[in-house]
Formats: C-alpha cells, structure tokens, sequence
C-alpha cells in the first residue's frame, strides 16, 4: 500500500472514530447533562467569561441556580482567606475562556480538540523518526481511535489538555534524542525539534501538567531519568528548571485567580441548587456551610496502603470492566510489550514513567486508581499513555495494528449494544458495560464510587447491584423478564455455603435463573393463594475475591458475582419482587419471643374492637424489622373455645422500630373479637 493511501486510511480509522463515539451519545440521549468536574470547569470559565474573575459572587450564585440541576450538578467550591472560590486548577478555564465566550457551552470540547490536534501534529512529527510517513500515520491513528482518547475531547474537563500537555512535553523533551545519536536518517523532519528551545518548552509543559494533578510529575522520570543515564546531567537540570517554571507559573494562576495556590489543599466542599450554595464573601460563624457540608461528605479518597486491593485493583487495571487496558487501551499493550520486547534505553525511560504512574495510583489510591465516579476507562492512566506511544523504538506491524482495531471494534459494538440495552434504565458515564465483551471482564469490586451502581447493607451483608437491570427498593429489588440478567456483587464476612431468595410475583408459575461461574440453574416457584411464591435456596460458588468494602474498610469480605433473571414458562412478560436473605435459613428461633406484659379486656362482644397493650421481648437469633429484608410484623390469633371451630388469625401491624435480641418492644394491637 502506497504512503497516500495509508494517509487516506488513517484519516478513515479517525473518522470511524469519531462516528462511534457520536452514536454512543446519541443513543444514550444524555446531551444536555453534565458529569462530575463537568460542572465545575464550566462554572469556573463561565465565571471569567461573565465577571472576570473565580471568587463566587452573587452573581455566579444566580447564574448557577437558574440552570436545570441536569446541567449544573455539583460545584465544587474552597474557602481562602479572601473568602469562597471555585476549587479547581486555573489553567483550563483561563484556556477555555475565549472558545466559551465564542461557541457557549461547546467551547470547553472545542479546546480540547484543538489542544489535542497540535499534541498529535507533534506526535506524527515524533513518529516519522522511526519511520515511514504513511505507516507513523496509522499508528498515530490507532494510538487515538482505538482508545478513549477521542471520548475526553467531547468530555469538559481539565483531561483532555492533561494528556495533550503530556504528549506535546515528552515529545519536545525526547524528540533530539530519536532516534538514537548517528542513526537518524539525513534531513530530519523538523530540525527545531532538535533545538534546546524544544527541549525547554516541553519541560515548562510537564510543570504545567504537574500543577493539574501532581503525580504528573511522575511522567518525568522518563526523559530525566534516560538524560542522567547518558550523563547528559546539564540538559536534565534544564529541563527540571523549565518544569519548575512551568509549575510556578501555573500555581501562581491558582493563587492570583482562585485564592490558593493547590485547589486540592483548601477546605473545599460541593454544592449544588438542592444543598444550597454558600453566602456572602464570609463564611465564618457558628453556621458555616462549609462545616455543614464536610460533615456530610468526602471530598476525594483518603489514600491508604492496602497490599492486597492494591492486587486486585491490578487485575483491574488490566482487564477491569469499567477501567481495563484490554478494553480502554488495547494499543497500549501492543506499545507496551514491544517497547519491551525491542526497545532502547530510551524507550525503557519512557516506559518507566507510565509504569510508576500507574504503581502510584494502584498503591496509594488503589480504590480510586480510574479516576472517581465520573470517567470513562481509566482517566488517570490516560495521561500516561502518551508515553507508551513515544517507547516505541520502531512503528508496529500493519498486521499487530489490525489485531488492535479488532479489538477495538468488538468493543464499540459492546458498548453500542450496552448502552440502546441500558438506555431508559440508566444513562450514567457508565451504561456502556452491560453487554458484550464487557459482561465477560471482572467487575471492580474494590472500586469506590463506580456511576450507576446501588448499593445495600441487608441481612448483615453488602450487596452491589452492578447494573441497574434491578430496580432496588429499600429492602428488595425487582426484576423484569423484559430486561437481561442483573447482576449483583455479594460480599460474605465469613464463607457463605447457601445463598437465600424470597421471591413473589403476581403470577401461577415463574422460574428464577441464577447463574454464577460455575454455571447455570433454574428455580421453579409455583402459585400459594393466587401468587407465586417461594424461598430459594443456592449453593454459593466459592468466593475466588477476599477484600474490605467500604462499609467497613477494616475487615475482609468474601465477594460473590451472581446473576439473576427472571421469565415465565408461557413466555408472557412477569415481574417478580426479590428479598435476600443472606444465608440465613427462617427457622423458628428467627422469631422466638416472650410476651412480658398484655393488657387484655375482661368482657368483648362479637364484632367489637379492643386496643391491646403488649410488651415482648426478642429471645430470637437476630434483630426484628418490619421494613428489613426479612419483614417482622405482630399479629394475633383467636383460638376458638368450642372444639371444632377454626382458628382466626388478626391483621398484621408494623412494629414501632428495630428490635434487637434481648431487647424489649412496647406496641399496640387493635383486636377485632
């Protein structure tokens, strides 16, 4: 194939791309939302369109509460010692600034895509070193359409300039040094990518992208650590100075514009039109709202060592649902494993500094290493992954290139088909994993935070509904036969032999399917009294995951990934109501009693009502609840004086509250003689 025609391929795969990713908005109909630090970046430079300025004034306060709460969700704001601001890194609004005042809302993707074209206009001339034009071409095509790249410029937030500084800075700072001295062919491509004012310029970009999220500076030990290894320790001293440069600089933006100098060091809270926003340029006093709102949230992840999430969320990392490379970044495996397998020193360094990116996030952040709940793939390696490109020592095969876009249209169509499935269920950041190649990758149960999840705490287990193909209620869930399978995360404090089911449905006969690792099984339930009911008994498939859970993150749990569905053998559409009850079997010991005082009447007639004062006490294995997974109510029972005669049975009531074992319980009956 000829350069022209590769030229004109590539420019086909980008385009392909950009299609996908557009279908997938589309069909989640999601356009007029915001996710996360969406709302935030678009505050901040809203505020500098209109005022000039980041303190949060009145003026932000009216404008933030006359938008729909779908397209202004939260906003996350930090006290200083010039009262409130906006709390997020400066250089991205102050960038977006100008397309906003322009193009409204778009502007903040418009940056993003012109931000990361230049990156990739440096990228190509990177590529063309180590190789032919066409070829560099479908490469750097394949670095970004394969991935979630093109998915963060549509995406208004500091990400997309994030990975665009990453590229544009590794590419001026080892440019010089590709390929190796005495190798390069005649008449390299841009000689200024040779210069030391290159060199300098990609360093002051490596220290902006410090100052947006400091681990960045991790990136940097590749080209300083591959200049001290060739004793070149007079460039590396100037390029560490145009970093510091760099981060100076965009921390004095941070302190100028929003009143500190790191975003992520000030009190900052969120708020949104519901919580209220805070008032006034003070806000001290006995009723601070910034107190009111951190004793009701956490803003950010505590880091925390934990060897064996930290494993897990490796496994993740790799081959996670929601955060996977396979999945997210097929082609930085490719790049990876020949920058291994062929690579030179430099590719080595460059391959250093994505890895201890990643070990930094999986070891001190390992319940946070993607990004939060709002991302797609994981958007704290999507920084790093510039680096993988530039290790490369020559541009892969066309055939290695293919097998990446295998993969990576197996996993639009997975994600196509996840989201039209998911579409009136859930339009979160992530209704692309419900189907496909994406239903066969391990779900993250380490992971805090994941979007579209519920989560429970019943029968003294943790349950985590990955999908939202259940409709979770206080203390149960439903399931239709018009939906697929849901899946749900159990997490057992001990080894769980069975596992539990109360099912009802208003129907003569339904079949629950449950189906886990080790396969598939069908539960008949027949009618009782018109509807079907029943209690499901299942032999729980050993637990291969053993972590804490946030519920109580200093104890192991046991986790279990079961699915459950639903269908009648008629084949007509049914709806059944889901308990779980853990596995626990209901014996009677569950209920066991003793009545310490009752008040009953000396005379009632037929037909007339008594209000009876009752005391008991839960002599039972576990707590009462009449709104727990296992509802507990208090009935009563007429025994009939005459032999023969039936026995009547009362109407139920709800007890006033818990009732623990050993605890005592006053309530009231209303008696019918």
């Amino acid at each position: 194939m000829s350069s022209p025609r590769r030229h004109l391929l590539a420019l086909a795969l980008g385009l392909l791309a950009v299609c996908v990713l557009s279908s997938l908005f589309l069909a989640r109909g999601s356009w007029g939302r915001v996710w996360g630090d969406e709302s935030t970046f678009l505050a901040m430079t809203e505020s500098l369109v209109h005022d000039g300025d980041l303190s949060f004034t009145e003026a932000d306060r009216e404008r933030l509460s006359g938008y729909p709460q779908a397209s202004r969700r939260t906003v996350i704001l930090q006290r200083t010692d010039r009262g409130v601001s906006f709390s997020k890194p400066v250089l991205y609004p102050l960038l977006a600034a100008p397309a906003l005042a322009l193009f409204g809302d778009a502007g903040l993707p418009i940056t993003n895509g012109v931000c990361l074209a230049l990156a990739l206009s440096l990228g190509a001339l990177f590529l063309r070193r180590i190789g032919e034009a066409g070829d560099a071409s479908l490469t750097l095509a394949t670095f970004a359409g394969t991935s979630v790249l093109v998915a963060y410029v549509a995406w208004s937030m500091s990400d997309g300039l994030q990975v665009s500084l990453a590229l544009a800075g590794l590419v001026l700072v080892a440019a010089r040094h590709r390929p190796e001295e005495g190798s390069r062919p005649a008449g390299g491509v841009d000689p200024w990518l040779d210069s030391r004012w290159a060199t300098l310029v990609g360093g002051f970009l490596l220290g902006l992208l410090t100052a947006l999220r400091y681990p960045n500076a991790l990136l940097a030990l590749g080209p300083l650590g591959f200049l001290l290894w060739r004793r070149r320790a007079r460039s590396a001293v100037l390029v560490a100075l145009a970093m510091a440069l760099g981060f100076g600089a965009a921390s004095l933006l941070n302190l100028g514009l929003a009143g500190a100098i790191s975003p992520y060091k000030a009190v900052r809270a969120s708020f949104n039109s519901t919580t209220g926003y805070p008032g006034g340029p003070s806000v001290e006093g006995p009723e601070d709202p910034f107190e009111e709102r951190l004793a009701t949230q956490s803003m950010g992840v505590r880091p925390r060592l934990e060897p064996r999430v930290s494993g897990y969320s490796t496994l993740y990392f790799l081959v996670g649902r929601h955060s996977g490379l396979l999945v997210y970044f097929p082609a930085a495996l490719l790049f990876g494993f020949l920058a291994l397998r062929k690579g030179d020193t430099l590719s080595r360094f460059l391959l250093l500094g994505a890895v201890a990116l990643g070990v930094f996030y999986l070891v001190w952040l390992p319940r946070n290493y993607f990004g939060g709940a709002t991302f797609v793939g994981n958007r704290y390696f999507l920084v790093a992954y510039p680096a993988l490109l530039l290790a490369l020592p020559s541009l892969p095969s066309r055939r290695s290139l293919a097998g990446v876009w295998a993969v990576a249209m197996l996993v639009a169509g997975s994600a196509l088909a996840s989201v039209s499935l998911a579409r009136e269920v859930d339009r979160s950041s992530q209704s692309h994993v419900y189907a496909g190649i994406f239903r066969r990758l391990p779900a993250e149960s380490t992971a805090d935070g994941l979007g579209g999840l519920e989560e429970r705490y019943w029968s003294t287990e943790f349950l985590r509904f990955a999908d939202r193909f259940a409709q979770v209620g206080e203390w149960g869930f439903r399931l239709s036969s018009e939906t697929p399978p849901a899946e749900i995360l159990i997490g057992h404090r001990r080894p769980s032999g069975i596992l539990r089911f109360v099912v009802v449905a208003d129907a003569a006969e339904i079949e629950l399917i449950y189906s886990d690792w080790r396969g598939r099984r069908t539960f008949p339930i027949r009618a009782e009294r018109g509807r079907a009911r029943g209690v499901i008994e299942v032999p729980a498939s050993p637990a291969w995951r053993r972590h804490s859970l946030r519920w109580q993150p200093g104890r192991d749990w046991l986790v279990n990934v079961v699915r459950l569905a639903v269908r009648s053998p008629e084949g007509v559409p049914v709806e059944a109501e889901i308990r779980y009850l853990g596995p626990y079997r209901l014996d009677r010991k569950f209920f066991d009693h003793a009545a310490l005082e009752v008040e009953l009447p000396t005379v009632a007639a037929a037909g007339q009502a008594s209000e009876i004062s009752i005391r008991l006490r839960n002599t039972g294995h576990r707590s009462w609840a009449s709104r727990d997974a296992v509802p507990v109510h208090l009935s009563y029972r007429l025994e009939p004086a005459e032999a023969g005669r039936p026995t009547r049975t009362g109407r139920s009531s709800e007890l006033p509250g818990t009732v623990r074992r050993a605890q005592n319980v006053d309530a009231t009956l209303q008696v019918r003689w």
